[in-house]
């Protein structure tokens, strides 16, 4: 599936395959979609397009596997801080993302991952919100979120 997002191209996308069989449909999807936290709307329309293309009835499974980069967010959200990448500098670094990322980090590094879902998993306010993933259904999440650390950084930041 191409993306598009307000008639741009996205640099992400969708490989989907549908079998249909004695009256159900297969629908086997692999995304790769926008990382980043202010390109959640992104994400969101991606998912929306994605679930658009297989049929959605009770003879019917969405089978989603892939890098969705659905992000964890800080207490007030992260849309008035910007997310560092790769080539940011340690000095232009955002000290509102250091602090809420170093809060996070703290909450799995301690085991107490879970107080992070569902209010601040993008994924699931998406889903809760009715933006994104109707009708997907998710086990408990058991397992701490993955968190990069840029190399020849202290282990106290992203």
């Amino acid at each position: 599936l191409p993306f598009t997002y307000r008639d741009e191209v996205c640099s992400k996308g969708c490989v989907l395959a549908r079998c249909s069989r004695a009256g159900f449909q297969l629908c086997l999807a692999n995304a790769h979609l926008e990382a980043n936290h202010k390109n959640l709307p992104i994400r969101n329309e991606m998912m929306v397009k994605i679930e658009a293309s297989c049929e959605r009835s009770a003879q019917s499974l969405l089978l989603l596997v892939g890098d969705l980069n659905y992000r964890v967010e800080g207490q007030a959200g992260f849309g008035s801080v910007v997310e560092p990448t790769k080539a940011t500098k340690l000095e232009d670094r955002d000290v509102g993302f250091l602090a809420e990322f170093e809060e996070i980090v703290g909450l799995c590094e301690s085991g107490r991952f879970g107080e992070l879902f569902p209010s601040r998993c993008q994924l699931r306010q998406a889903q809760l919100s009715g933006k994104a993933f109707g009708g997907f259904e998710e086990a408990h999440v058991t397992f701490p979120p993955t968190y990069k650390r840029a190399s020849g950084v202290s282990p106290h930041g992203p």
